[in-house]
């Protein structure tokens, strides 16, 4: 299965069923886990899914399901984020990055970062296998505004995530000291 998180998952979902990659697993929306995947008999969870069952399935999932994903289930992960000036409630952009990009350090998942101010189509296909359309509307820029040092700290936050390049234990340091000061 394939877990997409971010704003604009639901978009790519749609995009990769209209292509013919892939069902969608709605089902799994909150990971695959003990609570939603226990039963053998048909009721409110459904009858119990094998990983096979599900191999090249996409969900749009929250951060928190796919951490939640019995390893098993998860074949590869799809981060897709904005500018952060883009985003109408900053922690939970932040808070949703940081998990997902934490739990695929931790669990060494294939990870791609969709970027949807430049979504590189071609990249991201030849990874997925599958021609994807990667277009969407974005949402307008907000008119948040932090203070210098925060906005520098997720400016070079956000060129690191383009770059594909590692986070350093100082930029996470500054992270975490921008998270603790939003509302």
């Amino acid at each position: 299965m394939i877990l997409i998180v971010g704003e604009g998952a639901d978009n790519l979902v749609a995009s990769l069923v209209a292509a013919g990659f892939a069902p969608a697993a709605e089902r799994f929306a909150e990971g695959v886990h003990y609570d939603t995947n226990r039963t053998l008999e048909p009721g409110p969870a459904g009858p119990y899914v094998f990983p096979d069952d599900v191999r090249g399935h996409v969900v749009a999932a929250r951060a928190e399901g796919l951490v939640r994903t019995d390893p098993a289930y998860l074949e590869r992960a799809i981060l897709v984020f904005d500018d952060w000036r883009r985003s109408v409630d900053l922690r939970a952009w932040l808070a949703e990055l940081a998990a997902t990009l934490e739990d695929a350090s931790l669990r060494r998942y294939p990870l791609w970062l969709l970027d949807r101010a430049d979504p590189d189509p071609s990249a991201f296909s030849r990874w997925l296998g599958v021609d994807v359309p990667c277009a969407w509307s974005r949402a307008p820029a907000t008119d948040a505004t932090l203070p210098g040092e925060a906005e520098r700290v997720l400016d070079e936050f956000l060129a690191t995530l383009r770059a594909r390049a590692p986070l350093e234990p100082d930029q996470m340091a500054a992270l975490d000291k921008v998270f603790a000061m939003l509302p």
